[in-house]
Parts: C-alpha cells; sequence; structure tokens
C-alpha cells in the first residue's frame, strides 16, 4: 500500500471496505516495532484509505505506545509528512463534526 504507484490524489480503492480495518488494526499491533509500520499507515490515512479516517488515530497511537524507542529515532521526512497531513484532516474533521452536533 505504501508503494509509489498510487495517483497522489488517490482517496479510494475498491478493495479497501470497512470490514478491512480490523486487519490494519493487527498489523499494528503486530508490527509496532518496525518505523516503516507507522510510515506506511500515516500513507494509507491519508491516501486509499482515508476511509478508515477515524480509526487510524487508534492505529498510529497503538504504533506509538507499544514501540517506545520511535520518539529516540529519526523518522523519515515523509512519515513526519504523513502524519501531519493526517493529524490536520483528522482534527479539522472531527472539528466540524463536532460543531454539527452541537
Amino acid at each position: 500500500m505504501a508503494l509509489p504507484w498510487w495517483r497522489a490524489d488517490a482517496r479510494d480503492w475498491h478493495t479497501l471496505t470497512d470490514s478491512n480495518a480490523r486487519f490494519f488494526n493487527e498489523m499494528a499491533g503486530k508490527l509496532f516495532k518496525s518505523k516503516s509500520t507507522l510510515y506506511s499507515l500515516a500513507m494509507l490515512l491519508t491516501g486509499i484509505g482515508s476511509r478508515y479516517l477515524t480509526y487510524g488515530v487508534g492505529w498510529l497511537s497503538k504504533v506509538i505506545k507499544m514501540n517506545a524507542e520511535l520518539s529516540n529515532q529519526d523518522l523519515d521526512d515523509n512519515t513526519i509528512y504523513y502524519l501531519n497531513t493526517y493529524m490536520r484532516t483528522y482534527l479539522y474533521r472531527e472539528s466540524i463534526f463536532s460543531y454539527l452536533v452541537l
């Protein structure tokens, strides 16, 4: 999923369904030791996996919490970019949703 052949503006893929959320959650729990897991999830959530926006916070936090070494490691610039992009989108959508609910 983190390979460069996806179009930059692709936000969905017919093969990814809501039922796949469990798979990504399990992978976050099993592959948390690898920095590439954080990168791949962040890239997925800002691209073709944007349908998982609400689930993504849990996946990313699981990887970060379970791998305390991440705070001592240099993360790739792209990882930081995708994390920032995802969090901006998530926070924006949540603030709009909160506003509409109130």
